[in-house]
């Protein structure tokens, strides 16, 4: 039985504070990572997250904003346009859309 919901395994960790990365796994259980690191337990899904940065516990909301001057009469904040959408889903100023790693297998 798995202890965890997705476990992402020998990705890059990067964690937000300016250190260097670290390659390890990350543990999500119940929506909320659980563990970062060497994660001992198994997940329901198992990620091969190698050759891949991961960043948990942060979005970053850095949008370009000299598109949207070509677009827009005011340049309004990135979270009036969706920069972390509801669903896992993460929008940015090139108007694509990407799915996050619980919609990628």
């Amino acid at each position: 039985m798995a202890g965890f919901d997705p476990v992402l395994r020998g990705g890059e960790i990067f964690d937000g504070t300016g250190a260097p990365g670290r390659t390890g796994d990350v543990a999500v259980l119940g929506g909320r990572i659980a563990a970062v690191g060497r994660v001992s337990g198994s997940g329901a899904q198992e990620i091969d997250a190698r050759d891949r940065i991961v960043t948990p516990g942060f979005v970053d909301i850095h949008t370009p904003y000299d598109g949207q001057a070509t677009w827009e009469t005011r340049m309004a904040p990135s979270s009036n346009h969706g920069v972390a959408l509801p669903g896992g889903l993460v929008r940015g100023a090139g108007r694509g859309s990407v799915a996050s790693f619980e919609q990628v297998r």
